[in-house]
C-alpha cells in the first residue's frame, strides 16, 4: 500500500508532472495551483522584464521596497504597487526616458541593457519612513521616498561611487 499522499500536476508550460509543492497557490482554481510550475513561471517572468522596461521597473521596485519596509511590508505591494507609489510606473518610464535621452542620448532600455540603476536622487536612508516599531509607514515619508523627481537612471560606476551621499545643491 503506498502511504505517500502528495498529489502530483501536469505543467501546461514544459509539459512536466510535478509535485503539487512546484507549483505557485491559486485561490481561483478548483485545485489550488496555477497551471505553470514555479520554474516555467520564474523564466516566464525573467523573459517578460528582459523584454519589458516597465516590467522591470515595477519588480526592481517592489523588489527594493520589500527590503526597505521589511516586516512592515504589506503583503500585496507588488500587486497594488503604484497605490502605495502615488503614481503608475508608465509616468516614471516615461520621464527616466526623457531624462535619459537629454542628459546622454541613449534610450532606457539601452542604458538598463548596460547595467544602469535606478537610483534615489535624495538616498533611501535620507528619509524616516518607518515611523516606529509600533506606528508602521510613515506613508507620506515613503511617497517622497519613491517620488518621480527623486529618482533617476544613472551608470551602476557612478550610482556606487556616489553611494548615500546627497548634495543639497542637487536639491536646488
Amino acid at each position: 500500500m503506498n502511504t505517500n499522499t502528495e498529489r502530483y500536476a501536469k505543467c501546461v508550460k514544459c509539459g512536466q508532472r510535478k509535485p503539487y509543492s512546484e507549483f505557485g497557490r491559486d485561490k481561483n482554481k478548483d485545485h489550488g495551483i496555477q497551471s505553470y510550475c514555479k520554474t516555467c513561471k520564474n523564466a516566464l517572468g525573467q523573459r517578460r522584464r528582459e523584454k519589458n522596461v516597465s516590467a522591470r521597473l515595477r519588480h526592481h521596485i517592489s523588489t527594493r521596497i520589500r527590503d526597505q519596509l521589511g516586516k512592515h511590508c504589506p503583503d500585496r505591494v507588488t500587486k497594488d504597487l503604484e497605490y502605495y507609489l502615488g503614481y503608475r510606473v508608465r509616468h516614471l518610464v516615461k520621464t527616466l526616458r526623457e531624462d535619459l535621452k537629454e542628459r546622454e542620448d541613449k534610450s532606457l532600455r539601452q542604458a538598463l541593457n548596460e547595467g544602469y540603476h535606478v537610483d534615489h536622487i535624495k538616498p533611501l536612508s535620507s528619509f524616516k519612513v518607518i515611523a516606529g516599531e509600533n506606528e508602521g509607514v510613515d506613508w507620506d515619508e515613503f511617497q517622497r521616498c519613491w517620488a518621480i523627481n527623486n529618482l533617476r537612471a544613472i551608470s551602476a560606476d557612478e550610482n556606487l561611487a556616489k553611494g548615500a551621499r546627497y548634495d543639497e545643491v542637487e536639491d536646488k
